[in-house]
C-alpha cells in the first residue's frame, strides 16, 4: 500500500485551454475577505470598514487571442502554486488542455479540498509561472473582460 496520491487529468473546456501557459499571464487574484472574527469567550473584533466582501477570482491575459478572462468561483479557497508544485504538468496536458486542467486526486484532496468539496475536482490555470487552484463545488465562471492590443509605440 502506497501513501502516494494519484492524480487524474482531465479537459476542462475553456477558451485558453490549448494555450501555451508561458502565452497565458496571472494578472491579479482576488480572495474574499473576512469582515470580523469572534471567539468562544465573547470577543469580537469588526475590521470590515478594512475589508471588501466579494469571491474568489483572478484575472488572465490570453496573448492567443488578446482577451483578458476573469475567471471566479463562489469559495473560500484559492491556491496559488509555482511550478515546483506541479511536476507533472506536461504529463497532465496530454489528457487535457495545456493551461487548463480538471485534477481529482491531488495533493490537497487529502487536506483542504477533501474538507471543503470531497471528491469533486479542483481546477486548474496553468500561466508560465504560476498554477491558480480553485477548490470549489462546480466549475468556475469564465468571461471575456476585454480585449488589449500591442501598444508599442509606433515609429512612424
Amino acid at each position: 500500500m502506497t501513501d502516494e496520491t494519484r492524480i487524474a487529468a482531465s479537459r476542462w473546456a475553456t477558451p485558453f485551454e490549448h494555450s501555451d501557459p508561458d502565452r497565458l499571464h496571472l494578472l491579479r487574484v482576488d480572495y474574499p475577505s473576512c469582515a470580523w472574527v469572534q471567539y468562544r469567550d465573547g470577543r469580537h473584533f469588526d475590521f470590515s470598514e478594512f475589508t471588501r466582501e466579494g469571491e474568489c477570482a483572478i484575472l488572465v491575459f490570453c496573448e492567443d487571442d488578446l482577451t483578458v478572462y476573469r475567471v471566479s468561483a463562489q469559495v473560500d479557497a484559492i491556491c496559488i502554486h509555482d511550478e515546483r508544485d506541479f511536476p507533472q504538468i506536461d504529463e497532465w496536458s496530454t489528457n487535457s488542455g495545456k493551461a487548463a486542467i480538471r485534477l481529482t486526486g491531488t495533493r490537497l484532496h487529502a487536506s483542504l479540498s477533501a474538507f471543503i468539496n470531497g471528491e469533486e475536482p479542483t481546477y486548474c490555470i496553468v500561466t508560465g509561472d504560476d498554477c491558480a487552484e480553485f477548490i470549489c463545488l462546480g466549475e468556475p465562471l469564465i468571461e471575456a473582460v476585454g480585449k488589449v492590443e500591442d501598444s508599442r509605440p509606433s515609429f512612424h
